[in-house]
């Protein structure tokens, strides 16, 4: 397949951006953000995704300046020069292909004569479309984003008919250089002297020392760094307990004081009660002269009680 040109109208950033590919590499600059990768998606979604697809994907596509999504593609495929327009606009988007010797196709036959042309899978829409598109000839095409992933992941789906095209083409042959056999012989002689048919190194050979010597430094240094540690843990512990002593030490000083405070006062109080039962002995006769005067007031009052009833009878 070859691009001719690419309009795309009402795409995100896009109004409408128009670009034609010459013969040979097509460089396509910008400053961030002015519609690269968006340029690029537009194309493959109008290669590739349904036109009548709906959900999250015609939402994805809308562009501020309004109006709904289209690409108009010319390409040649096949042998076919074609033309390709397709309309994003949900349930009712719209897709038409022109081939030159052949009458014009709408709706699915134009999807699925782009399928046969492009010799790839029926067009992505339904549930999972996101998925499916980042898969569909994606040994071809590094979004913006994922340039540092694995790309073998996502060609699952072209892996078979790639394989498929390269040994109708011979391709494997044209691969298998008489140099490439010299270097395949080799490896599988060196191969052959460090493994065993079950693929694990040949006892005796400097291989499989390397590798047991580099067990045994594994796993001195998996004990190693187990003590290390140990003795972290120690060292924390350690200044914990540190901490805790002068905390505690901190703590008794004020234990102490509180202490001494608590018996200073106890020895007043021990005072004062031994002052108040001095003045007690001292007030015990005073008492005893309170209460007999107090006898004695309560018989002068009877006295005058008498004395004032003997006057009364006397009148």
């Amino acid at each position: 397949m070859r691009l001719r040109s690419a309009t795309v109208r009402s795409y995100r950033v896009h109004r409408e951006t128009h670009v034609d590919f010459p013969g040979g590499l097509v460089l396509v600059s910008g400053p961030n953000e002015s519609g690269k990768s968006t340029l690029a998606e537009a194309l493959h979604r109008a290669l590739f995704l349904r036109a009548k697809v709906v959900g999250e994907q015609p939402q994805a596509m809308r562009s501020r300046h309004g109006g709904d999504p289209e690409v108009t593609l010319s390409f040649e495929a096949a042998g076919h020069e074609c033309t390709l327009r397709k309309v994003f606009r949900g349930a009712s988007g719209t897709a038409l292909l022109q081939v030159a010797g052949e009458p014009d196709r709408t709706a699915d036959a134009a999807e699925e004569r782009l399928a046969e042309l492009l010799r790839s899978e029926e067009p992505i829409g339904g549930k999972g479309a996101e998925k499916k598109l980042g898969e569909r000839w994606a040994h071809l095409w590094v979004w913006q984003g994922t340039s540092g992933r694995d790309p073998w992941a996502s060609v699952g789906e072209q892996h078979a008919a790639l394989a498929r095209r390269l040994q109708a083409s011979g391709g494997a042959g044209a691969l298998q250089s008489a140099t490439d056999e010299h270097l395949a012989r080799q490896f599988r002689g060196i191969a052959a002297a460090l493994f065993t048919e079950r693929g694990e190194l040949k006892t005796g050979t400097e291989a499989a020392q390397s590798a047991k010597a580099a067990a045994e430094l594994r796993a001195r240094a998996d004990e190693a760094a187990a003590r290390v540690q140990r003795l972290d843990e120690a060292i924390r512990a350690h200044d914990a307990a540190e901490d805790d002593t002068v905390r505690l030490a901190s703590q008794e000083r004020e234990n102490d004081s509180t202490l001494r405070q608590t018996l200073a006062a106890l020895a007043r109080c021990d005072a004062l009660t031994r002052e108040i039962e001095l003045a007690r002995a001292r007030l015990a006769p005073t008492d005893a002269e309170i209460a007999r005067l107090g006898n004695a007031e309560r018989t002068l009052a009877a006295a005058q009680a008498g004395h004032a009833s003997a006057e009364r009878a006397l009148a």
